[in-house]
């Protein structure tokens, strides 16, 4: 096959009815113009060259997956760079979002160059294999379901259970360890990795996760944060970015964790506030527990140390500690430490009038 040069020619599609171009829409985390430049790396082109309809595109392009040479197309055509680059190269021209299989793109060019032809337009491929320029959104959904239905082969394939692959969304960068299951209304993300043994349950959003061995997570969301061997999430947990939760913990229903570790084998079970935290191992965070971590002006920080026990309904104010064997009662807002096997109380002392019921 003739060494090419790849040209993607991008367009503002009016049918998209978008402030971006199509190019420039994601498909599960990964901007469609990202899928056109990893699929051409396969292909191994002499360069790729972006041609973008206005200028303020290109800042999208910087962060690509591979270098790109960006260009203006009001000051630089298909035809230009052909001038620039040489004749003696081939060219595959993508005009503005395709979606391809990098197999079709090599066949293309293998074929043009038997018959001497140099220049060869993807589109003109179209509607062979799964080959074809995203216009607008219907288009944008049956790339999605093409990209869907690869991953969740791929992982089946792996070892993986899948209950509903048609209702289930697993991004491309996604990898999965031997005899998970993945419920249906699953959408997992960005660069997440997954364990073995795990259960991903129904209607969980994992984006960029980094989740060990033998984890279950049911009903939740969680966001750029790391879950440890034997942990159990949810239902209804939000894991906010910056997380890490230890090995055999439990986050439990309606628990939200921002910004904090939680130690091996510590428990939150239901209804509290973990936001810049460290909570040592073996700690329990009662019922409706929270950490007070904002004053208005800045966020503070909540430590609790090892073996602690935090009472229902504990407002723990940071910044403050609560030292290791430490127990707070139940109610209590805490706004200094607790030494160590210490008991803190803070609330008012319960009084009882006789007969007020019945005298109201």
């Amino acid at each position: 096959m003739k060494d090419f040069y790849a040209i993607i020619d991008l367009h503002h599609e009016e049918e998209m009815l978008s402030n971006r171009p199509a190019s420039h829409h994601e498909i599960f985390g990964r901007r469609v113009i990202d899928y056109m430049l990893r699929a051409l790396v396969q292909a191994q082109p002499l360069g790729i060259i972006v041609l973008v309809e206005e200028a303020r595109y290109c800042h999208y392009l910087e962060d690509a997956a591979v270098p790109v040479i960006c260009k203006g197309r009001d000051m630089t055509s298909v035809q230009d760079i052909i001038e620039e680059y040489g004749k003696d190269a081939a060219y595959l021209i993508l005009p503005g979002a395709v979606m391809f299989d990098v197999v079709d793109v090599v066949g293309a060019l293998r074929e043009a160059a038997q018959n001497g032809v140099n220049m060869i337009n993807i589109a003109d491929a179209e509607g062979s294999g799964n080959v074809f320029v995203i216009k607008n959104r219907v288009d944008l959904d049956r790339a999605a379901k093409i990209v869907r239905q690869r991953a969740n082969r791929g992982h089946m394939l792996g070892g993986v259970t899948i209950v509903d692959a048609d209702n289930t969304c697993i991004g491309p960068d996604v990898k999965i360890g031997m005899d998970t299951t993945i419920y249906p209304g699953a959408i997992i993300e960005g660069t997440t990795t997954i364990g073995k043994n795990c259960i991903i349950g129904q209607n969980c959003r994992l984006v960029d996760m980094k989740i060990g061995d033998n984890v279950e997570i049911w009903n939740s969301t969680c966001l750029k944060s790391e879950i440890g061997d034997g942990t159990a999430v949810g239902p209804y947990a939000y894991l906010r970015p910056g997380s890490v939760i230890g090995k055999n913990c439990k986050i439990g229903d309606f628990v939200e964790v921002k910004n904090a570790t939680v130690g091996d084998g510590s428990k939150a079970s239901h209804l509290s506030y973990i936001g810049d935290a460290t909570i040592g191992e073996n700690v329990n965070i009662g019922c409706g527990a929270i950490t007070v971590n904002f004053n208005g002006k800045k966020k503070c920080h909540t430590v609790v140390e090892d073996g602690a026990f935090i009472g229902c309904n504990t407002n723990l104010i940071a910044p403050v500690t609560v030292g290791k064997g430490a127990y707070t009662a139940a109610g209590s807002t805490i706004n200094k430490n607790v030494p160590p096997d210490a008991l803190g109380i803070a609330r008012e002392r319960q009084t009882n009038i006789e007969g007020w019921a019945k005298r109201r």
